[in-house]
């Protein structure tokens, strides 16, 4: 996986130009796509295959020719609210203390959170047999502190890695499906909203199964077969239990987003350049131009050889997941040798987590695409960027505004920004600040003082029906976040 510095876990044979077109191989032959390799203006595309088939989605723009790529290829399915609120993970063993994560709420009490993960392994280690009792203590604690609670689970079965053999379930046999999900089922008795899917790349290219499913009875390839096998048992477990599940995948390709609600980054090293923070901010925005909008990382990294991970680094890469549809921690992973990894709960971050996941939960709407009278608003720059949510205004300070230098108003141009006005509303910015909103015809007036009122032009409002949506914070339901 790791010999060529362009590795994925989730490949996807796609090139999207800024010229306002995307090129799709429509074939699972290993490709290249060379750019500038022989001239400035040129680039090409190889396939290991005696033929060459592909797809090109014209624009004119590069979100035209994307949203053509997406409609036929399949989109992420709709997320839950709650899938958007920050997460954290409790720990990295198969049975975390519940005094531990007792003592880690308390700690985060106050900063906003939607979501813990945990990482009892059902599989490929079957982790929870005869731990019933601690597994359902563990979601009922979790569930009564407002927060929703998420296990492990992958399509192996093998020992303690990473030094096993293990073997994969054969996702093209409905018996092994069956199987899948019996153990996936577990997860659910136990009080589990969703899971860490781990894995599923793994599936050697071009491999082969011989079995009387086959109806020839000959080989049979496995093409990607994981991650629709694994949606599929997802939707009838939610199905049978009236309630969204939150599963999140790190591989997929071509088409599979459509199976894949949640995608993470797989297992970063925990460094600050190739394959450390640098890379998942490249791997972001890659995701993002693929058509993968519900995307976040290990925020601090999982494999520690060298690089080891420093509060600084932990607070730099909680900065960056703050701005990712998914903010989620990673509390552990590999470490040779072992030491006492930096935590979101330890004095020296614990400020700058409360900080940024709180940010997180204030961009929600942006990052969520729903929200009351959603609006497109053209804003200049002279312009104060604002967004309001569920009647409260939240506005950029001049110390924010510092801190996130791309609104800084010398350094704005006239663009579109989402916000959320009320109409006729009015109350309190802050503990010295008063606000009025009023929205009239295309044109909406937002007075942030006596002396600073700004009007600025609708250009479209979002056909999303009114939502209720609040900042919570751990004690809080889940739902409204």
């Amino acid at each position: 996986m790791r010999n060529r510095p362009d590795a994925t876990y989730f490949p996807i044979p796609w090139v999207l130009s800024s010229r306002g077109y995307g090129l799709l191989l429509d074939q699972d032959d290993v490709s290249y796509e060379r750019f500038r390799t022989e001239a400035a203006d040129q680039w090409s595309v190889e396939v290991e295959s005696a033929s060459l088939r592909y797809r090109l989605f014209a624009g004119p723009d590069p979100l035209d020719a994307l949203r053509r790529f997406t409609a036929a290829t399949g989109r992420q399915p709709e997320p839950a609210r709650w899938f958007f609120g920050p997460w954290y993970q409790s720990g990295h063993a198969n049975h975390v203390p519940l005094e531990e994560e007792e003592r880690q709420v308390g700690v985060l009490r106050g900063s906003p959170a939607s979501v813990v993960e945990t990482h009892c392994r059902y599989l490929p280690l079957g982790e929870d047999r005869g731990h019933a009792d601690e597994e359902r203590a563990r979601t009922e604690f979790f569930h009564s502190q407002g927060l929703a609670a998420l296990s492990y689970i992958n399509p192996l079965v093998g020992r303690v890695p990473p030094h096993t053999d293990e073997v994969q379930y054969d996702f093209t046999n409905p018996e092994a499906v069956r199987c899948w999900g019996d153990i996936a089922a577990r997860l659910i008795a136990a009080g589990y909203d969703g899971w860490m899917e781990d894995f599923g790349e793994y599936t050697p290219p071009g491999r082969v199964r011989v079995g009387r499913h086959h109806r020839h009875g000959g080989p049979q390839s496995l093409s990607h077969p994981v991650p629709h096998a694994a949606a599929q048992v997802a939707t009838e477990l939610e199905a049978r239990h009236e309630r969204r599940l939150a599963r999140f995948v790190r591989s997929g390709w071509t088409g599979s987003a459509s199976a894949a609600a949640i995608v993470w980054g797989g297992d970063p090293t925990t460094s600050w350049g190739f394959d450390g923070l640098a890379s998942a901010l490249v791997e972001g925005l890659s995701m993002g131009a693929s058509g993968v909008a519900m995307w976040g990382g290990d925020t601090g990294g999982f494999k520690s050889t060298e690089d080891r991970l420093s509060p600084e680094l932990l607070r730099r890469w909680i900065q960056l997941s703050a701005f990712c549809p998914v903010m989620r921690t990673k509390a552990g992973g590999i470490q040779f040798p072992p030491y006492e990894r930096p935590q979101i709960w330890d004095a020296d971050v614990l400020p700058s987590w409360r900080r940024w996941a709180r940010w997180h939960t204030r961009l929600n709407p942006l990052l969520s695409y729903s929200g009351p009278d959603a609006a497109a608003v053209e804003v200049g720059p002279d312009d104060i960027p604002v967004f309001v949510r569920a009647g409260a205004v939240l506005s950029l300070l001049p110390d924010d505004v510092d801190s996130l230098s791309p609104y800084a108003p010398e350094l704005a141009e006239r663009r579109h920004i989402l916000a959320f006005p009320r109409v006729d509303w009015a109350g309190a910015l802050g503990p010295d600040h008063r606000g009025r909103s009023e929205v009239l015809g295309d044109s909406w007036t937002l007075e942030l003082s006596a002396d600073s009122t700004h009007t600025w032009d609708v250009s479209a409002w979002l056909p999303r029906p009114p939502r209720e949506a609040t900042v919570t914070g751990v004690g809080d339901s889940k739902e409204a976040c």
